[in-house]
């Protein structure tokens, strides 16, 4: 059986209520003079209003922003010695920085859509941790957070690089 959300309950109460206004308002037309002034439609117009902005509203309540961590992808980069670096991204300092400099000019890293792309040492550093990552500890979501990064700036363009020696 489909779950039903609390919106979804208002909203149908909402429409039923409108229904039910609506054949009873369709009844005292047919009943009344012409003559006779038909009553009030404030509060016809204030549900109206109100299933409007529950309609355009996908949340009833305001929703919690998710706790990003510090950008740690400059810290790695700058500020970690060697040793720390290693144990980091599982390569030596000066070995990351060789391939980064085989790699940076690569087409699939001149981006030629309005979308920017993050520095390619950037992108070496997210590949890196999760190449050197196994289990759950690789899940796109785990690394994402690591660094910082929204699903959708996550892409390994590495994978698809052919590197010659």
């Amino acid at each position: 059986m489909p779950k039903i959300s609390e919106r979804q309950k208002i909203i149908k109460e909402i429409e039923e209520s409108l229904i039910i206004q609506n054949l009873m308002d369709y009844s005292s037309e047919e009943s009344s003079s012409d003559n006779d002034e038909y009553f009030n439609d404030d509060d016809d117009d204030d549900l109206w209003i109100f299933y409007e902005q529950i309609q355009c509203n996908r949340y009833l309540e305001l929703r919690e922003h998710v706790a990003r961590a510090p950008d740690r992808l400059n810290w790695l980069f700058f500020q970690l010695d060697g040793m720390r670096f290693k144990q980091e991204i599982r390569v030596a300092k000066n070995c990351f920085y060789n391939l980064l400099e085989k790699i940076e000019n690569h087409p699939i890293f001149q981006s030629k859509t309005h979308i920017k792309q993050y520095p390619v040492y950037h992108q070496l550093l997210v590949a890196m941790k999760r190449f050197g990552t196994y289990g759950n500890g690789a899940a796109v979501g785990v690394i994402a957070r690591y660094f910082t990064l929204s699903g959708n700036d996550f892409s390994l363009r590495l994978q698809f690089i052919y590197l010659d020696s």
